[in-house]
């Protein structure tokens, strides 16, 4: 039997422009209790439009858990040009018997503020998806189908994206050194100062995955041979130049990168690039000040306590919570021998190694692997002090923003090789860009800007 509900649930963006896109005569009907379909009008289009269902016991409506419209197709979850869609879905959780106390909620997102999640297709061009075919949003990580880390295509063929909300926001980069690093040195290089950013960006959930690199290489580099879960370990052995190539920011990356290569399939309408330094210490702090991890646990290290700590136990994978064999000692220092890593990689477990993407909590903001794993390159110069550039990328084509001269690139975050004082938000270093790590510990996150910005074509 089928039954149809009409909801007014009309829903207008929150971003105060002209024209802002807005829905109304939502209807929602039910076929033998199961089978939902929902229909919508929308006015001053294109937008990203997203569905929840809401039930009322009497007092107040209240939203189901997103899993319920996870499995939802048709003109939903994606941009929508036209002035009317059709959504159809099976609930993934059983609805409530009487159907009267439910009403559909479909929101329009502009384009400029579209949601909380962004899934990115990186299928080659044989797959015949246009740019828009690649791209779907989700108003929460409950709300992808399949869930996060149940559905291993997020770290395969898909990349998931958060939407970090950064425009206007001042805060502390840096650390209090009295706490962090006890005099140590490192009093210049992580000074605290205050930091604003200008944009909404989205974050990859992830660190690429080694099977995400086969996808956009067409073919594996054998540089970690591991037998276990191979394709869901986060992908190393990178260099700013490979994931970049040659071109000096802010120029466009090439064609040939990485990056390159992802902003050709999106039809080069996504500025898909590394994240500035400021921008990737904002997402890892999640919100907290210094001296905090993004979960919101307080650091209480010193550099005579360097080498392990609990939460980062917890939150990624180390030096000390990991297989030993990976490992030389000398003399107190730890360092790894570039043949036994290789050598170990066919024989290693789950908990070794270049760990597995999502293995560990995430952060408040549901990022994954931002401490240990993989150092993460940014797009800024290295230099000492940078507590005079307020949070700008330290680049300027060949040159810091001083017009001094740099070699090396900032890369953050601490590895699976590193010990936990290395593996805090604030800690910074520089990476040569075309250097082959031997430690096999550099990676990449991606990152682009809301709204999807068109990239000059020319550029």
């Amino acid at each position: 039997m089928k039954k149809i509900l009409a909801v007014s649930a009309a829903v207008t963006a929150m971003t105060a422009v002209a024209a802002v896109p807005t829905v109304s005569n939502v209807e929602m009907s039910v076929e033998d209790g199961r089978d939902v379909t929902v229909t919508y009008d929308l006015a001053n289009g294109p937008a990203v439009v997203t569905l929840s269902v809401e039930t009322n016991s009497g007092s107040a409506w209240v939203a189901m858990d997103d899993k319920v419209v996870s499995r939802a197709i048709g003109d939903v979850n994606r941009k929508i040009t036209g002035a009317s869609g059709t959504i159809t879905f099976v609930p993934e959780v059983e609805l409530p018997a009487d159907t009267a106390s439910m009403r559909a909620k479909v929101t329009a997102w502009p384009m400029d503020d579209t949601p909380d999640y962004m899934v990115y297709s990186l299928a080659q061009p044989e797959a015949n998806l246009t740019p828009d075919d690649r791209v779907r949003y989700y108003a929460s990580s409950n709300a992808l189908p399949g869930g996060l880390i149940d559905n291993v295509d997020y770290r395969m063929g898909l990349m998931v994206f958060r939407k970090i909300k950064a425009a206007g926001v001042t805060w502390t980069m840096g650390s209090d050194v009295s706490i962090e690093v006890s005099c140590k040195g490192y009093e210049a290089r992580e000074a605290a100062h205050e930091v604003t950013l200008y944009r909404n960006y989205y974050l990859a959930v992830f660190p690429l995955t080694q099977g995400q690199y086969r996808i956009l290489q067409g073919a594996d580099d054998g540089s970690e041979d591991f037998v276990i879960e191979r394709y869901m370990r986060i992908k190393a052995r990178l260099t700013y130049d490979r994931i970049r190539g040659g071109s000096l920011y802010p120029g466009n990356p090439n064609d040939s990168s990485l990056l390159g290569v992802m902003r050709t399939t999106s039809g080069k309408t996504i500025d898909f690039d590394l994240p500035s330094e400021a921008e990737w210490e904002y997402a890892c702090r999640a919100g907290y000040g210094h001296n905090y991890y993004g979960t919101g646990v307080q650091m209480r290290m010193t550099y005579a306590d360097r080498l392990s700590d609990p939460e980062m136990d917890r939150i990624g994978r180390y030096r000390r919570n990991q297989a030993a064999e990976w490992y030389v000692d000398s003399d107190g220092a730890v360092g790894l021998n570039q043949a036994n890593v290789i050598a170990n990689a066919k024989s290693q477990g789950v908990t070794n190694g270049v760990p597995i993407a999502g293995s560990y909590a995430p952060n408040a903001w549901g990022l994954y692997d931002m401490l240990g794993g993989v150092m993460e390159p940014c797009l800024d110069w290295y230099q000492e002090n940078i507590s005079a550039y307020h949070g700008a990328v330290n680049a300027n084509g060949a040159s810091c923003l001083d017009g001094s001269t740099s070699t090396t690139r900032v890369r953050k975050g601490g590895s699976w090789a590193s010990n936990a004082f290395v593996c805090r938000p604030a800690y910074r270093e520089g990476v040569a860009p075309g250097y082959v790590a031997d430690m096999l510990d550099t990676g990449l996150r991606v990152k682009c800007y809301m709204g999807l910005r068109k990239i000059d074509p020319e550029q």
